[in-house]
């Protein structure tokens, strides 16, 4: 049999097909991950709360939302309840197309899915 030549090229150009497999799969495996959880949430410090609020209004646009024949605003104090029976309190961002409600609370923001979403009661 004759030996295939294997150049530098042919090398890096393996190692750079592997990495970014590997990076793809663990993208792929953390987006499951939050989508089987159904919720994410990020941690902030106080002084970084104005910075990621205005991030949150454009990453959740819609300042509206309809639940159970009630009209929840953006800015509203809310307490939703989970399918998983967690609780969650936080004034309220927003929502976007992906049907993801946003909510802030002292220490976190924490995006839900409307889906996970059994009762959103206004707190006033």
């Amino acid at each position: 049999m004759d030996a295939i030549p294997i150049s530098i090229g042919n090398i890096i150009f393996a190692f750079s097909g592997a990495a970014f497999i590997f990076l793809m799969m663990k993208a792929i495996r953390a987006m499951t991950h939050v989508l089987r959880q159904g919720t994410g949430e990020m941690l902030f410090e106080p002084n970084q709360r104005e910075d990621i609020l205005k991030n949150c209004y454009k990453t959740f646009p819609i300042e509206r939302m309809d639940f159970g024949g009630g009209i929840l605003q953006r800015g509203e104090t809310v307490r939703i309840t989970t399918d998983k029976h967690s609780i969650l309190e936080g004034q309220f961002v927003g929502i976007n197309k992906a049907e993801m409600v946003c909510i802030m609370t002292d220490k976190s923001v924490i995006a839900q899915s409307i889906g996970a979403i059994i009762e959103i009661q206004c707190i006033k």
